[in-house]
């Protein structure tokens, strides 16, 4: 079924040069209830006074945001240039991504949704 005939919405907000910080926000709606992601920051301190509440800004860029994954990712490429692990990445995963990065450009310039017909051969084994 269509996400609208199963009464399912979602929204993704992405803003990497907004003034307060890195912007990344998700939200799904549907019968059954939400899910909410809300943007992180360096500490979840929040102080309130009888005039308001504050709390640390956002993150300010990608890599202070992933801080700890990119250096995770960094460590697991040494290991696998190093020979010590296998690469968890397939050639199927990295082309099922490009053809749905190829379908959001289309749909973006088309202005229309793009439906994806997916092969076996084509299906990565996760």
């Amino acid at each position: 079924k269509q996400w609208y005939q199963r009464r399912v919405g979602g929204t993704i907000d992405l803003n990497r040069y907004s003034s307060y910080g890195y912007d990344q926000r998700l939200e799904v709606f549907g019968p059954l209830g939400m899910l909410h992601c809300e943007n992180s920051r360096p500490t979840t301190l929040v102080h309130h006074t009888d005039t308001g509440s504050t709390q640390n800004p956002l993150f300010y860029s990608f890599p202070s945001h992933y801080d700890k994954a990119f250096r995770n990712e960094l460590l697991y490429f040494v290991e696998v240039v190093r020979g010590r692990v296998a690469l968890d990445i397939t050639e199927k995963m990295t082309r099922a991504v490009s053809k749905v990065v190829d379908a959001c450009k289309e749909s973006t310039k088309s202005g229309l949704p793009v439906r994806l017909q997916w092969n076996d051969e084509e299906l990565p084994e996760y």
